[in-house]
């Protein structure tokens, strides 16, 4: 999966995304069609309360900058997990927070495209298979793109990796 540039949120994006999250789920709930049921209303209500639950612990999760990438490319590695349409909420990674399923965008250097097999242009986002250390110490990772059959071509630095994806929007797009 390869994107475009990260597009800052402001501080105050949880109770923004929480009240998005809620309105888009109480559509569901269409004046043209028949009342609701108690149980269809609750389900959207309980549905609603938790969406605005994940988006303010997505912002207390990241603990600093909280980045939405929108233009990510259509080349369906990470699918079911994420496409083209969708919105990533990323954060700056530190070394604790990259383990084994986390899912991160990186490039690489541009003296490596050949043997890596990749643009040192392009954004890649796939996640992370295995954590190990290098020689000197430094953290390294494979990666693999969920709908790939392989690895990528080469193991990464901690260096490489831009942005840590802390949760995905679903159809979703940022008017800029």
């Amino acid at each position: 999966m390869m994107n475009g540039e990260p597009m800052k949120l402001p501080t105050m994006l949880a109770p923004l995304l929480a009240a998005s999250m809620i309105g888009g789920c109480l559509g569901e709930l269409k004046s043209d069609e028949p009342s609701p049921s108690a149980s269809d209303a609750g389900s959207v209500i309980q549905r609603s309360i938790r969406l605005a639950d994940i988006a303010t612990s997505v912002s207390f999760e990241a603990g600093g900058d909280l980045w939405a990438i929108d233009d990510i490319g259509c080349t369906g590695s990470m699918k079911p997990a994420f496409d083209c349409g969708d919105v990533l909420l990323a954060t700056y990674p530190s070394r604790r927070d990259l383990s084994v399923g986390e899912v991160v965008g990186y490039t690489i250097p541009r003296d490596l495209e050949d043997q890596c097999n990749r643009s040192s242009n392009t954004t890649v986002i796939h996640r992370i298979t295995k954590v190990f250390s290098s020689d000197t110490g430094e953290l390294r990772y494979n990666l693999r793109g969920d709908a790939n059959t392989s690895e990528d071509v080469c193991t990464i630095w901690f260096s490489w990796v831009h942005y840590r994806v802390v949760a995905v929007i679903h159809d979703a797009k940022i008017a800029r």
